[in-house]
């Protein structure tokens, strides 16, 4: 995967939220299998979405990618929401997991095909 072509992370969350679950960042990687520096490419990538999902006025698909072992992403996240205007509070705590589950649900329902 390249900046120039995020359709593979795209499909990759897309597929995901479908799903209505949430993937690590770290798995994310291994699935794309992303050269070094993979979180740093991951991340830039994940920022990229975030700013065409808002532009297009979806719902952050980039919300299914999450921190091992935590319900929610990693700050930087949340500082994108902050800066497209769509999140106006801390990078961790209540409030964050809170907008991040608000988010997941959105997209969770944006992306699930009806049965």
């Amino acid at each position: 995967m390249s900046m120039k072509n995020l359709n593979p992370l795209r499909t990759l969350l897309q597929g995901v939220a479908g799903q209505q679950t949430t993937l690590p960042y770290q798995a994310v990687i291994k699935a794309l299998q992303l050269p070094t520096p993979a979180m740093r490419t991951l991340t830039q990538g994940l920022e990229i979405l975030a700013w065409e999902d808002a532009v297009n006025q979806r719902p952050l698909v980039s919300a299914v990618v999450v921190q091992k072992g935590k319900p929610y992403p990693r700050p930087g996240f949340f500082g994108t929401a902050y800066a497209l205007s769509l999140y106006d509070g801390p990078d961790e705590g209540a409030e964050a997991e809170m907008w991040h589950q608000d988010q997941l649900e959105k997209v969770w329902s944006y992306y699930s095909t009806p049965a």
